[in-house]
């Protein structure tokens, strides 16, 4: 976040922002983590800048974050095959959405589109704003460097994970924890239930006790 405000021209100190960040992890079990939005709040309440600017550091965040869990997972794809299908089509999403900011000449006609329909001209003119600002922090040097730090973060989430399966004595290889902990957070993510809560915990139970891992371990 704090590559992303600079980025955007916004000074907040870093022991600050890095307080808002934490801020936010209180109501990351909210549908889609969009309780993180608090953080957004706190910028504005304490900085005054606008939503619009900062709505876009959110929605790179949770971009590079789903990067990192998949490039992650992609290590083992092939070792479940229907699981692999699923990961595919995050894949084929993920691919869609970056595209779309590229290039958001599309975004721009559905929002007009909306705006005719809802006759809501300031909510709409808001959102273009975002996808505005959000594109402005595509740029490769941004993107990658972030992407690197996401991906560092989730490894070592799923180091940990691995950690914990070998100390209950689970027969798994580094390389299938680390899918079997990504793959479950993305497809957790994807289903906007409260912070993955409970789809992506099912999902990693299932793909344990696929790879041989006794049931009482994997619950």
């Amino acid at each position: 976040w704090h590559f992303f405000a600079e980025n955007l021209n916004m000074y907040i100190p870093l022991p600050r922002l890095a307080l808002y960040y934490a801020c936010g992890f209180a109501l990351v079990t909210t549908p889609g983590k969009i309780g993180t939005a608090l953080r957004l709040w706190l910028i504005k309440k304490h900085h005054d800048y606008s939503y619009s600017r900062t709505a876009s550091m959110m929605v790179m965040d949770q971009l590079t974050d789903l990067i990192a869990m998949i490039l992650l997972a992609v290590v083992g794809l092939f070792t479940f095959h229907y699981v692999g299908i699923a990961l595919f089509l995050a894949i084929g999403f993920l691919c869609a959405v970056i595209i779309l900011l590229y290039r958001p000449s599309l975004i721009f006609l559905l929002l007009d589109k909306a705006n005719k329909i809802m006759n809501q001209p300031k909510f709409f003119n808001a959102i273009g704003d975002i996808v505005i600002n959000t594109k402005s922090l595509l740029s490769p040097s941004l993107f990658s460097f972030t992407t690197i730090l996401a991906i560092a973060g989730w490894s070592v989430s799923s180091f940990s994970f691995y950690l914990l399966l070998q100390h209950l004595g689970a027969d798994v290889n580094i390389l299938t924890a680390f899918f079997i902990f990504n793959c479950a957070s993305v497809l957790g993510a994807l289903s906007m239930l409260p912070g993955g809560i409970g789809s992506a915990e099912i999902i990693m139970v299932g793909l344990l006790i696929s790879v041989g891992v006794p049931n009482d371990i994997a619950i």
